[in-house]
C-alpha cells in the first residue's frame, strides 16, 4: 500500500514537471534546435557504440525535439539497419526497419513512423537505442511524455541506451519511479 501511495505521488509530480517542461521546450528557438541537433549528430557519429552498432533503434524527432533525421541518414549511408518505433497500442511499440526516410509517415500520435509492410526487428537484434525525452538528469534517468513506451520496450533487450537531447532541457529535480529505465550515456550539444 505504501509503494502504491509513493507511486501516485511521483506520478503527480511528474505530471507537473511535464507541464512546465513542455512550455520550456516550446520556447526553444528554431535556430537553437537546428544548431544543437547538428552538434548532437556530430557527437553521435564519433561515439564508439554508434560506430560498432549494426542495428539501431531511433525515434523520429518531433518539431521540438532533436532532429534525428540527420542520424538516420548517416546510419543508412553506413549500411546500418535503422529501426524506428511503430505504435501498436498505448504503451506498446515495435521496432520496424526503414530503408530510407521515405519509409516514414505520420502515425497515431502525429509522429513519423514506418510505413505499413516494413520489416519488424526483434528487440534482441538491436545493438543501440536512442532515447527521446522531455527532460533528463545527468545520472541517465529521463522524463518521457508519460506513455511508458520506452520503459516497457527497454525491458525486452540488452542494448546500449543513449539519450539525445537539448542541454537546455536538463532538470536534475525530476523524480524517478521504480519502473523508470536508465540510459548508459547522454549526448547533448
Amino acid at each position: 500500500m505504501k509503494a502504491d501511495n509513493e507511486h501516485e505521488k511521483i506520478k503527480i509530480v511528474k505530471k507537473q514537471f511535464r507541464s512546465e517542461l513542455l512550455s520550456r521546450q516550446k520556447s526553444l528557438s528554431l535556430e537553437y534546435k537546428k544548431e544543437a541537433s547538428e552538434k548532437i549528430a556530430k557527437k553521435v557519429f564519433k561515439n564508439s557504440d554508434y560506430l560498432k552498432a549494426d542495428t539501431i533503434f531511433i525515434y523520429s524527432g518531433m518539431v521540438n525535439e532533436v532532429d534525428t533525421s540527420i542520424i538516420m541518414t548517416d546510419a543508412l549511408s553506413k549500411g546500418k539497419r535503422v529501426t524506428v518505433p511503430k505504435t501498436i497500442s498505448f504503451g506498446y511499440m515495435e521496432a520496424w526497419r526503414i530503408k530510407s526516410l521515405d519509409d516514414l509517415e505520420p502515425g497515431k500520435y502525429g509522429i513519423l513512423e514506418p510505413i505499413a509492410g516494413s520489416e519488424v526487428i526483434k528487440p534482441e537484434d538491436i545493438d543501440l537505442v536512442f532515447l527521446p525525452c522531455l527532460s533528463f538528469r545527468k545520472d541517465g534517468y529521463r522524463l518521457g511524455y508519460g506513455g511508458g513506451f520506452y520503459d516497457i520496450f527497454l525491458l525486452k533487450g540488452n542494448f546500449n541506451r543513449i539519450i539525445i537531447a537539448f542541454d537546455k532541457m536538463r532538470c536534475e529535480d525530476i523524480p524517478i519511479d521504480t519502473h523508470d529505465q536508465k540510459a548508459d550515456l547522454i549526448i547533448t550539444e
